[in-house]
């Protein structure tokens, strides 16, 4: 997966701009934007930090689940809020993933989709 931090960096660098400005663009200061610019790592997320990253997806015209973090966010933010799901979701997750050939090592996975 790729972190968030570089596809910032890069299209903030692709517009020409400082961090400065793009944090003037975004509604949010300096610090927030060199922040996310620095993230390699995924969860967790803090509101503020989800608030910035569908800040930036809307300026690169995108939706906030461009960022798989966001998408990580929005699946961690599911399992907290319904846990009695979490077992269907995941199952429905590992199935679509499956009929795209996704193959995870397990003999399960294996034996299922032979």
């Amino acid at each position: 997966m790729t972190a968030i931090g570089p596809i910032v960096e890069d299209y903030r660098k692709s517009l020409g701009l400082t961090q400065i400005q793009f944090a003037e663009e975004l509604g949010v200061d300096q610090g927030t934007v060199s922040r996310l610019e620095r993230r390699t790592t995924m969860l967790p997320l803090d509101p503020q930090a989800v608030d910035t990253i569908r800040a930036v997806a809307l300026h690169m015209q995108r939706p906030p689940t461009y960022f798989i973090e966001f998408r990580a966010f929005i699946v961690q933010e599911v399992a907290r809020q319904f846990p009695d799901t979490v077992d269907t979701v995941f199952d429905l997750l590992l199935e679509a993933a499956r009929l795209r050939g996704f193959k995870n090592g397990s003999n399960e996975t294996q034996e299922q989709t032979a």
